[in-house]
């Protein structure tokens, strides 16, 4: 919120309305957030749209090659790995950060290895190295405690053959989970809104599946991701202190993911 007082106007007369004047301005990634808002707000929202286009690869080249200059020295980004990153990055989301945690990311590449120059082979290495770190972020320090409670089942449900990642199956190993650990397990309902939540992370998705007359309609939600790195991202917390999780030994160490089996445990 917005609100802007006249200079002018005397301390005595700040606590009225007269001269003030309040704005509201939303920021979403969502342009239909709008829809699930009260009809009465949206009779009198009386908004102004703006919409703000993804960076193309022209623009971002310009924009790397402007913190390039101020960070690396001349002569040491080989031709072509700007527009590399600048590439790279225009066709996942036009993220200026993105593509500027690129460049960083390959220049540390490059240093660790004692390299003279950046090289487009350093880039294809950063591309990975900011996949897993992006993941690993926000598994760390986006999702709360419950969010993560549910990704470690539904994880668990993903690398047993045995298994089956079922909505209902999440929730029962999710249930087991918070016995072992303490925590208070919340409804399905909450849980399956921890799922969603977690999907909009990219670390999900949901599939609605019909498993016959025994089965029924049921989501089915498998990891987007690998687990290795929803492992490593769940044995410590956003300080980097050993995470509840792995004080109770519930996570799996990455190298094993494969070979860990449900029963093992939970």
């Amino acid at each position: 919120m917005n609100t802007a007082y006249k200079t002018t106007a005397p301390s005595s007369q700040l606590n009225t309305l007269e001269d003030t004047r309040v704005g509201v301005i939303g920021i979403s990634n969502n342009h239909m957030f709008k829809d699930s808002l009260d009809p009465r707000v949206k009779s009198t929202l009386c908004e102004y749209e703006i919409f703000f286009s993804p960076y193309d690869a022209t623009e971002l080249t310009d924009i790397l090659q402007h913190y390039a200059d101020l960070v690396f020295r001349d002569g040491t980004i080989d031709e072509g790995v700007i527009q590399l990153c600048a590439a790279r990055a225009a066709q996942e989301q036009g993220d200026a950060r993105e593509a500027l945690d690129l460049l960083e990311t390959a220049g540390n590449i490059a240093r660790k290895h004692d390299a003279d120059q950046v090289t487009k082979a350093h880039v294809e290495e950063a591309g990975s190295r900011v996949e897993e770190q992006r993941v690993l972020t926000i598994v760390r320090e986006q999702l709360t405690s419950q969010m993560k409670l549910a990704l470690l089942a539904t994880a668990f449900l993903n690398i047993d053959d045995e298994a089956s990642p079922r909505a209902k199956n999440i929730y029962q190993v999710y249930e087991n989970i918070c016995d072992v650990c303490g925590y208070e397990p919340r409804s399905k309902r909450r849980v399956n809104d921890f799922l969603d939540s977690i999907r909009l992370y990219g670390l999900l998705e949901r599939d609605e599946r019909n498993l016959g007359r025994a089965g029924g309609r049921s989501y089915i939600h498998t990891l987007e991701v690998s687990p290795e790195l929803v492992f490593e991202g769940l044995k410590q917390d956003q300080d980097g202190s050993e995470s509840t999780l792995e004080r109770y030994d519930l996570v799996p160490d990455p190298d094993e993911a494969q070979q860990a089996r449900l029963m093992s445990y939970v």
